[in-house]
């Protein structure tokens, strides 16, 4: 009777805590939320026409069924690649006559960047629901052979998306799998294969293999990034689908334009800054979404941004970010030197009772954390005597990074203490 009694007063609460909490919040959303994700791929693709149309010429013969070339589609993030790629491969699909079997796949090599990956993606994706499905087993040769097997009894035209293709290529990886899939078509009868790679870095080319460039390069199509009037565009036409007439502020749409259009042109980070600042509205209970929800939505998604980041480092980058930041905390916010890096690196590892890793391993690890933002190195000149030294100095928040640090880390968990004036002490 007892836990009866408990659970009715618990929905009680719930209940009356939430038809109050229904009643401050003002119909700022009237239509599909979904519209507010950046991932959601709109009907009207606004200002992508030029793209649009280059990537139709590539592939027209593909809407009878023929063959067109391999593709190399790069623009920075937020640009439209993959919504423009997909639409167009789809209307090939729907175009096309029955019995053309053009198909299209679509894989990301951020979550399969190695060879095996890929090809076992691939495969299975193609693999009907009844037939045995690819694992972990097998070796990367039997499974291109699998591949071609399936290819073969299928007869089509297959079109392969790799989306984030960069992957597949940078840092110590060979590209091998580029060579192994462009090099298809020399060894099937029945099936052919196009290659559609999309990449956030505008330098890809740079790390493809000259067999593969010669080929995957033979067409492309580059998407610039969108500019402050285009950004407004876009966000006004998921607005009118969504919002409530009224709903936002004078100035609120062209803030979050301008804002993200400063920041290389990213519709993403657009809308989800919109997405946001609807989010922030609705919790004050507001009648409409103003410039100042925006600007907090940006501090929310910037931080946002760094914590996927950080999550995603490896420990010892982890540990190094880390010692970095603290040491340039206690050292009264100077650039430090590499050197003094790794000493501050080390005494940390120490502390924890990992064996440090050689400087070379963290001057490596620096510039990694470089490229991704967190800290900004720049190259000093001392003049004859001193020579050139790089000098680092954290490029994000100390207190949100050291707090996701240790939030993510189990080791670095009790390494700072906050003193009695609320200020940080290390170790």
């Amino acid at each position: 009777m007892a836990d009866s009694t408990s659970a009715h007063e618990v929905k009680s609460t719930v209940d009356t805590i939430s038809t109050q909490v229904l009643k401050r919040i003002n119909p700022l959303v009237v239509g599909d939320r979904n519209i507010l994700q950046d991932n959601y791929i709109p009907p009207r693709l606004l200002h992508r026409d030029d793209q649009i149309r280059a990537l139709v010429n590539i592939l027209a013969p593909a809407y009878e069924g023929r063959m067109p070339s391999h593709i190399l589609v790069y623009g920075k993030t937020g640009t439209g690649k993959t919504a423009v790629v997909t639409q167009v491969l789809n209307d090939i699909k729907a175009k096309a006559p029955g019995d053309a079997g053009v198909e299209f796949l679509s894989l990301n090599c951020g979550g399969a960047d190695t060879e095996y990956a890929v090809l076992k993606g691939l495969t299975n994706m193609l693999l009907g629901p009844n037939e045995k499905k690819i694992g972990e087993k097998l070796g990367t040769s039997t499974v291109l052979d699998e591949f071609k097997n399936v290819l073969q009894r299928r007869s089509k035209l297959l079109l392969i998306v790799l989306d984030e293709i960069d992957m597949l290529v940078k840092g110590n990886k060979s590209g091998d799998i580029l060579y192994s899939l462009s090099n298809l078509n020399a060894e099937l009868t029945k099936s052919r294969v196009v290659l559609i790679g999309v990449s956030n870095d505008l330098k890809i080319t740079q790390y493809l293999d000259a067999r593969v460039n010669s080929r995957l390069n033979e067409q492309s199509v580059v998407f610039p990034p969108y500019n402050q009037p285009q950004l407004r565009d876009i966000l006004r036409d998921r607005a009118q689908q969504v919002l409530a007439p009224n709903a936002l502020a004078d100035g609120t749409l062209e803030r979050c334009a301008a804002t993200a259009a400063i920041e290389h042109g990213d519709a993403r980070r657009a809308i989800a800054l919109m997405r946001l600042s609807v989010q922030a509205a609705e919790r004050e209970g507001s009648k409409q979404i103003t410039e100042d929800h925006v600007k907090k939505a940006a501090v929310e998604l910037e931080r946002n941004a760094i914590e996927q980041c950080i999550r995603t480092l490896p420990p010892q980058e982890k540990i190094l970010l880390w010692a970095l930041i603290s040491a340039y905390d206690r050292g009264r916010k100077q650039a430090m030197s590499t050197g003094a890096v790794y000493e501050a690196y080390k005494t940390v590892s120490t502390k924890i009772g990992l064996s440090p890793l050689t400087q070379k391993s963290i001057t490596d690890y620096i510039s990694d954390l470089d490229n991704l933002g967190l800290i900004q190195s720049t190259m000093h000149y001392g003049g004859y005597a001193m020579g050139r030294t790089r000098l680092n100095t954290p490029a994000i928040p100390a207190d949100t990074t050291l707090q996701i640090l240790e939030e993510s880390e189990t080791l670095l968990q009790g390494l700072r203490r906050k003193d009695s004036a609320g200020q940080s002490r290390f170790y």
